[in-house]
């Protein structure tokens, strides 16, 4: 029958799960290749004698009982076969569950799948997949009635016939469908070696059994007559499958066409109905195809353990590399192995390479240069910092990055991060390495920190070098550089050199460096001036640098997105960033000896992220910041700035000010119409806060501490209770919707204590009708100030003369002292007035 060859490998009639074979029993070696499990009355004469046949065809020792009459007991003879078989093959009838024999073969073959690896392949011959993963319909009924006889095997049974059903499988309905099935192995390979036309007779030979050689148009007609299933291994262009069978859409109805391929558009090309990613192996898995190449008998040894392991980690699942490196490392002894590891490091293996190299090879030149500045420096950077690199250096990066995912070469991670397989960045490097063996400044990246030493230290760098990428923290010794070191290399375009401290020694630099870098990082950086032509700068990083200032010409910084000099304390003043037009980020957070930033800061219209924390000398801003991007502003510990610049902003949602010399929050921080928190901590300059405040309808939480000069809140919109906190009666001719308050409450009254402080709605039958927290007060000596708003339901709270009372209590129900309590209340206009209104009108009036 045509169904069982699918599990042969029709080409080389061999069978084709040899690489996945499993480790022989430790009780038994594998006698059988095959054990077949089954229902004798539902499929010995049909699908189950076929099986068996093709599979003994194909030189496949396989077991099969034969005993017509069984008994309740599974022999231990047969127990014995199972565990000597390498695979075992179940299939799945209706009345399999009927029977005690079965179920008792199968869990022991789960058994054997559990304790010696053992290869289980489902079959479903007329029976659905669901109803034996649950146990119900037919085959369902069948088991029930099994169980009446062993209930103390039924739950164990249950969750094997589960475990079966979530095994991928056959379906033998699917199988016997197709009048004829083929598997092209390598199909870009035989394209490649003049091997198509071969490939081609040998399919059409197969599929319509004749081995008469005829007009090939004439074998295509008939092709399309049948219904089939095709599966092409290794394509990488649509046109291999039309030299083979022609147009797929010229296949017969309920034909299938099944198609493995490196390259993700080649499936979109052929308008592939399903695509499914091919998952690296799990460790379990890893292991057992790992062991089955590197140890006798497929049993891993055990003084070989922790070697295993790190062989199976370097091979990150890829079923390739774990035959490799099996067979690489099969009979040599642990220092051998550990001499190998290390290695493997530095130069990845031949074999692994030149397979992985194939989808390199395949790139066209900006594509290569991509994928390998991504293998070099780039991997795990977001995509957009990627991109905008890319396009800096004049190159279609959305495009060829999609190029480069279509062929699984890079992958973007939940954050959008590149990420590339530790293989392929390993293959990527050694491209690199072999452009010049022995002398690295020949090479187009260095990454090693051992080759970046010898070509700072002896300044052998050249024109080749187009990135360096230095973990200073693997560097043991200081490197003293030459001032013309990167005046050597006018190439390059990425430098990263970070660590937790600075390895790389020169008081200046000379010529013209850095003049096409696009990412330039030093972290701890030497100079005291860096006068470079930045124009085709994309990031800027040089945290806890000793940098006084950058350059002093104005220059087009179009393409410049980034400046992070946090912590440059010997920083004094910026540069003019009036042509920065794309500029994004400007980190200057810990530059103590700043004392102004260059005025064109508040043209810099897509600024998204502005940061000076303690930023202690600073006295002054630029009056406005018209970026209507920004999203956050820092200024922390700015005691010696006054003023607080007009913004806006429509992104910014929140504004933290601890430590700020500012005297008055001014009226424009209304147009923050999206600000959410607002936060003024310690600011014992601050006099007064303009009431604007309360036009920002996105405001949730507004914490004032510690502001001791603060005397006056302005126009709070409400009516000021001293002392008391009650509500007065409801109106009778209104609804109320809701109310808005403010708290004044004093600080804590011991140091140290803190209290979580709640407040509520009580009915006047001292039922609770709402409780809700508002937040920590800590030991500070101000008054703390909360704002905060309830919508009330209809409910008890519409009825005449009905009273409530708003309470303020810590989280045990002490009573919290509160020093003024505002409260503005909103009614509905009528009786008729929908919810939404309502809704809207409290927003209205809330803060």
């Amino acid at each position: 029958m045509s169904s069982s060859l699918n599990l042969m490998n029709p080409r080389s009639n061999e069978y084709d799960v040899s690489v996945m074979a499993p480790p022989s029993s430790s009780r038994n070696s594998n006698k059988y290749d095959v054990f077949l499990s089954f229902r004798g009355e539902d499929t010995r004469d049909n699908f189950t004698s076929h099986l068996y046949s093709a599979l003994w065809h194909n030189n496949i020792e396989t077991f099969i009982d034969n005993d017509l009459k069984r008994g309740d007991e599974i022999s231990q003879s047969l127990l014995d076969t199972i565990e000597a078989s390498a695979i075992s093959i179940i299939i799945f009838s209706e009345r399999y569950a009927s029977s005690g024999w079965c179920l008792d073969e199968l869990s022991k073959i789960f058994e054997c799948k559990h304790d010696y690896g053992q290869i289980v392949i489902p079959v479903f011959c007329r029976v659905d997949p669901s109803h034996v993963r649950r146990q119900t319909g037919t085959f369902g009924d069948y088991f029930s009635k099994l169980g009446e006889r062993y209930p103390e095997k039924m739950q164990r049974w249950g969750n094997t016939l589960t475990e079966a059903a979530n095994l991928s499988g056959f379906d033998s309905h699917v199988i016997r469908h197709f009048e004829g099935s083929y598997f092209a192995q390598n199909v870009r390979e035989a394209e490649e070696t003049g091997g198509i036309k071969d490939l081609q007779k040998e399919l059409l030979s197969d599929v319509l059994n004749d081995r008469i050689l005829r007009d090939v148009r004439s074998q295509l007609n008939r092709l399309a007559r049948k219904m089939v299933l095709l599966v092409f291994d290794d394509v990488n262009n649509p046109r291999q499958i039309e030299s083979l069978i022609g147009h797929l859409d010229h296949l017969a109805s309920g034909s299938r066409v099944i198609i493995t391929t490196r390259d993700k558009q080649v499936l979109k090309n052929c308008w592939a109905g399903q695509i499914y990613q091919m998952k690296e192996l799990v460790y379990t898995d890893a292991q057992k195809l790992f062991s089955q190449y590197a140890f006798r008998g497929g049993h891993l040894d055990s003084s070989y353990t922790e070697l295993t392991d790190k062989a199976i980690k370097y091979a990150q699942g890829v079923p390739l590399a774990l035959k490799v490196l099996g067979c690489y490392l099969c009979g040599r002894s642990k220092e051998e192995w550990e001499s190998a590891m290390r290695k493997l490091e530095i130069i990845p293996h031949v074999e692994i390479q030149e397979v992985l190299k194939i989808s390199y090879d395949s790139l066209d030149d900006s594509q290569k240069n991509i994928f390998l500045d991504i293998a070099c420096f780039l991997e795990g950077e977001h995509r957009d910092k990627v991109i905008s690199f890319f396009d800096a250096s004049g190159l279609e990066a959305k495009i060829e990055l999609s190029v480069l995912e279509g062929k699984s070469l890079i992958n973007l991670d939940v954050f959008d991060q590149i990420r590339m397989h530790d293989l392929l960045r390993d293959m990527g490097r050694e491209i690199v390495r072999n452009e010049s063996v022995d002398y690295p400044g020949k090479r187009s990246r260095l990454w090693h920190h051992n080759d970046i030493y010898e070509v700072l230290k002896k300044n052998t760098g050249t024109e080749k070098i187009k990135g360096i990428f230095l973990d200073m923290n693997k560097v043991n010794r200081e490197i003293h550089m030459n001032f013309y070191a990167f005046s050597k290399m006018p190439n390059l375009r990425f430098l990263r050199m970070y660590g937790d401290e600075n390895k790389c020694l020169v008081s200046h630099l000379e010529g013209v460096p850095f003049a096409e870098v696009r990412h330039l990082e030093w972290a701890r950086c030497p100079l005291k001036t860096l006068n470079i032509c930045a124009e085709k700068l994309v990031s800027l990083k040089m945290p806890r640098s000793k940098v006084q200032q950058l350059w002093d010409d104005v220059q087009d910084l179009v393409n410049l997105k980034e400046i992070d000099l946090s912590r440059s304390e010997s920083l004094t003043k910026l540069p003019d960033l009036s042509r920065a037009k794309n500029l994004e980020i400007l980190w200057l957070r810990g530059c103590l000896s700043l004392v102004e930033t260059h005025s064109t800061i508040q043209y810099l219209n897509k600024l998204e992220d502005l940061d000076l924390d303690y930023c202690i000398s600073l006295t002054s801003l630029p009056t406005s910041i018209h970026s209507k991007h920004l999203k956050e502003l820092s200024l922390r510990g700015c005691s010696n700035l006054k003023i607080f610049p007009e913004i806006t902003s429509c992104h910014m949602w929140r504004l933290e000010l601890t430590k700020v010399g500012i005297k008055e929050l001014p009226s424009s921080i209304e147009c923050l119409s999206n600000l959410q928190y607002l936060y003024i901590w310690d600011c014992s300059e601050l006099e007064s806060i303009s009431s604007s405040i309360f036009k920002l309808n996105s405001l949730e939480s507004i914490d004032i501490s510690n502001c001791s000069n603060l005397k006056r809140f302005l126009e709070i919109p409400s009516c000021n209770i001293d002392g008391g906190t009650g509500i007065e009666q409801l109106a009778s001719c209104k609804i109320l919707v809701g109310f808005a308050f403010c708290i004044v409450v004093p600080h804590c009254w011991e140091p140290c204590e803190t209290h979580e402080v709640f407040c509520g709605l009580k009915h006047k039958s001292q039922r609770n009708l709402d409780r809700r927290s508002l937040g920590r007060i800590s030991y500070v000596e101000s008054d703390h100030v909360f704002l905060g708003s309830y919508l009330l339901g209809y409910e008890d709270l519409s009825k005449r003369d009905d009273e409530v009372s708003f309470y303020i209590s810590t989280i045990y129900g002490d009573d919290v002292e509160v020093k003024q309590c505002g409260i503005h209340f909103v009614y509905a206009q009528d009786s008729t007035e929908s919810r939404e209104e309502e809704e809207e009108d409290l927003l209205r009036y809330l803060l």
